[in-house]
């Protein structure tokens, strides 16, 4: 016999050799079995609310139940504009759809994470437990970082998917529901391997962040840049001190930069400090500098900001948005198209055109725009089969690529510079010399 809890007169035991609860108060005592239903009915006219805390305690009589955190909770952003939408979205998927499983998915900085976490904040109420998991090095790796508060043990001889699938096992003797996300589950190869796996997980709902597109099989959550207007107000939150008369080359700046929501952000703070006692860096001058040196040479000082972390980070802009996308990842095709891309307007440019400008093999070309597009690096438009870069990933490639650059264009140069040739233009391709003078 183990007392477990003490209800006003009443003593609560459970009777290990059956599982049976005994109630013991100052008239006698009450045995019930808690596995049948007139068991539970009696349950819950002896001890009301208290019933539920006592079947959790009979389940996990040595007092081991896993915490309700299965890790630390996201920063909870204090300012959350512009996403409403994507909150009400995700979760009508959840509620009206009976879906387990949704990915959210979008270009770096655009939000994704912040999403995540505002809808973990607001809905925590709801889940018995919640774990929020990195996914940078894996789903599996990061399952397994449960494996202390879910008191999972694993054999000597259990191999790296034997343990996943044991915390998966652990995961669905959890009481329902529960809310797993995995931040930056950017690997798309991985998600395709443990799609059954998380599917398999029926007592959570599962939110992933990602750049991947057209993850198969999945519901997928488009977030898409900020709107003009909120990318304004997500600005002038950071740096109020903004002229009205200033606003027209504001908008140039915000455009210039896709209306990335982290680029915004690193870009008021930046304005913030360095005009914090005296206008020492314009508006104006910003702008030229974008246009001119590119959004990497800005100037700048170390502002702070929570970024793919719990951990406030100090830094420049220009390092945080130089980290935000790893080429050293990509093969060598990819980098190679990529450079060309980062040269060309960031715009949709049809694939057609790509194929002509870049002289390529179009079998081997659509297997790195595939690629590329597939892990978040390029959106593509079936409307029009065209393909666009983002302003901040050319940014980043010709940041990274600045010593190969010019050999890796070589080829478009040529194209551009023989397309505009008068010996070889002739009236049937003036539209075409149109396109390439705009490029070039």
């Amino acid at each position: 016999m183990k007392e477990v809890h003490q209800y006003g007169d009443k003593s609560v035991y459970v009777e290990q050799h059956t599982g049976n609860i005994i109630i013991q108060h100052p008239g006698g005592a009450i045995v019930l079995n808690p596995n049948t239903a007139e068991g539970i009915e009696q349950l819950r006219q002896e001890l009301g609310a208290q019933m539920e805390r006592i079947l959790d305690l009979l389940k996990h009589p040595a007092g081991n139940k896993p915490p309700r955190h299965l890790t630390n909770p996201p920063f909870d952003t204090a300012f959350f504009i512009g996403r409403e939408a994507d909150l009400e979205a995700i979760e009508a998927t959840y509620q009206q759809h009976s879906r387990l499983l949704v990915l959210v998915n979008g270009e770096g900085g655009i939000g994704k994470t912040t999403l995540a976490a505002k809808y973990w904040h607001a809905h925590a109420a709801r889940y018995r437990h919640l774990a929020w998991l990195y996914a940078d090095a894996g789903i599996g790796s990061a399952l397994l970082s449960l494996r202390d508060q879910l008191d999972v043990k694993f054999g000597p001889q259990d191999s790296f998917e034997a343990q996943v699938q044991r915390i998966a096992v652990a995961l669905n003797n959890l009481d329902a529901p529960c809310l797993l996300v995995f931040d930056n589950a950017n690997d798309a190869a991985d998600l395709r391997q443990h799609y059954t796996l998380l599917h398999r997980l029926s007592t959570c709902h599962i939110l992933l962040t990602s750049r991947v597109r057209n993850a198969r099989e999945m519901q997928v959550h488009e977030v898409q840049p900020l709107s003009a207007s909120d990318a304004l107000r997500l600005f002038r939150h950071y740096y109020p001190g903004i002229d009205e008369a200033e606003l027209p080359m504001l908008q140039a700046i915000l455009h210039a930069v896709g209306l990335n929501t982290l680029v915004i952000e690193l870009l008021a703070k930046n304005l913030a400090l360095l005009n914090r006692f005296a206008l020492r860096y314009s508006l104006a001058e910003m702008l030229a500098d974008l246009q001119g040196k590119g959004l990497l040479a800005l100037k700048s000082k170390t502002v702070e900001l929570v970024y793919g972390s719990d951990t406030l980070r100090s830094a420049e802009p220009g390092e945080v948005i130089a980290a935000m996308y790893d080429l050293a990842k990509l093969n060598e095709a990819a980098c190679h198209l990529l450079s060309n891309l980062a040269v060309l307007p960031a715009e949709n440019l049809p694939y057609d055109l790509l194929v002509r400008l870049l002289d390529a093999d179009p079998e081997a070309l659509e297997s790195t725009l595939s690629s590329l597009e597939e892990a978040g690096w390029l959106e593509y438009r079936s409307a029009d089969n065209s393909f666009k870069i983002s302003p901040v990933v050319q940014e980043v490639t010709r940041h990274k690529h600045a010593a190969r650059l010019l050999q890796d264009c070589r080829t478009l140069i040529h194209t551009l510079t023989a397309g505009l040739d008068e010996d070889n233009r002739h009236q049937d391709n003036y539209r075409q010399a149109a396109v390439y003078a705009r490029l070039g």
